[in-house]
């Protein structure tokens, strides 16, 4: 019997991808119909389907891709990718992976770990991490004619790492600061710069919970500068109810959410020079009293760890600026305490407190003038 015609075994009980292997058209590939498949490859794409970790494998000259179901949800929304070249499908990456990929034919296997790659799966630029190994695979003479590649994606694991650090420095630098506009400016400006991101603006939220005013904001240069009062009720009922419930919220692309696609919020965020939106509210004493916004001039997928660290970030400004406002109210109160007992408060003998006139250095908190007069 014709050997074409026979059931290759090495494509049984091989889950969703063993069956497109075996009914793709391979004969239109440089890999040839897969009853003249040599044996290593067929050994090679047995073993990549049965794998549980994300694998695929290319072979041949034109690095034709194979894959099994596990690797499927990796390529997102990129078209068919089985059977079409490996350079083809990562384009965008292909920089970073192209040197990888011709050790590998050249016999050398490599590992990474953690290992950033931007990727455009999801319709758009995304930054992702990669724990993985490529090692070549040999034919029956012994010359690497394809590569093996097994996967693990660490995104959330990097992301949550380099939000606690960010977190740890962000309390680092509050800590010492003295004014409250100092403290939003700051918060902002390490957020903005940590997210890579257009605008960033932290404000605070009058008691009908409708006007959100921010005095300065921070940005990349590329859009202007938003401060002063704006009508959070102009996000409409829904989305203003939900962040009086401190509901983030968390807009990909405005044009195509359902919450921001109207004509009227399209332009407004065409006015801002903005296509994707984080914006979170803080409830304190049961009422809004603050929101913390960031601005990308470009659709952007923001991922859970993003949106969390605009909250925790929320959080913490507001916290140091109440710390800040607090030192501020109790200081006169504090230095007046601590007069009676400092050396030459007053002239020995005298049955008479001097007045006391305390000056505010206008650019710190941190130095009072402490003046005494006579009668």
């Amino acid at each position: 019997m014709n050997s074409i015609m026979l059931q290759p075994d090495f494509l049984a009980n091989s889950g969703t991808m063993g069956e497109r292997i075996r009914c793709h058209d391979w004969s239109a590939t440089p890999i040839g119909a897969i009853g003249m498949w040599p044996q290593s490859l067929r050994t090679a794409v047995g073993m990549m389907l049965r794998s549980k970790f994300p694998t695929f494998m290319v072979w041949g000259p034109e690095l034709t891709a194979f894959y099994n179901d596990a690797y499927r949800p990796v390529l997102g929304v990129k078209p068919e990718s089985l059977g079409r070249p490996f350079q083809e499908i990562w384009p965008e990456a292909w920089d970073v992976l192209g040197p990888i990929v011709e050790r590998a034919l050249a016999g050398e296997a490599s590992y990474f770990e953690d290992l950033p790659l931007t990727l455009e799966r999801k319709g758009y630029p995304e930054q992702t991490w990669w724990t993985f190994s490529y090692s070549p695979i040999h034919d029956e003479t012994g010359v690497a004619v394809g590569l093996l590649c097994i996967i693990h994606e660490t995104t959330a694991k990097v992301q949550g790492e380099q939000r606690l650090e960010f977190l740890v420095r962000l309390s680092d630098r509050l800590r010492g600061l003295n004014e409250p506009i100092e403290v939003i400016a700051t918060a902002q400006e390490m957020l903005g710069e940590h997210l890579k991101t257009s605008r960033v603006g932290y404000g605070e939220v009058e008691e009908t919970a409708r006007y959100f005013t921010t005095e300065r904001n921070w940005t990349d240069g590329t859009v202007a500068h938003q401060t002063g009062t704006h009508d959070l009720a102009a996000f409409g009922p829904e989305i203003h109810s939900a962040l009086k419930r401190a509901e983030p919220l968390v807009v990909n692309d405005v044009a195509t959410d359902p919450r921001t696609n109207s004509p009227d919020h399209l332009a407004a965020f065409a006015y801002l020079a903005t296509s994707a939106v984080i914006t979170v509210s803080l409830i304190k004493r049961g009422r809004m009293v603050a929101a913390l916004y960031v601005h990308n001039r470009t659709p952007r997928l923001w991922s859970d760890t993003e949106a969390k660290l605009v909250r925790d970030v929320a959080e913490r400004t507001w916290d140091a600026v109440e710390r800040v406002r607090s030192r501020l109210r109790c200081a006169p109160a504090r230095t007046a305490c601590v007069l009676p007992s400092m050396p030459g408060a007053w002239p020995s003998g005298s049955t008479t407190r001097p007045p006391i006139r305390l000056r505010r250095a206008p650019s710190s908190i941190a130095s009072w003038d402490i003046r005494q007069t006579h009668s």
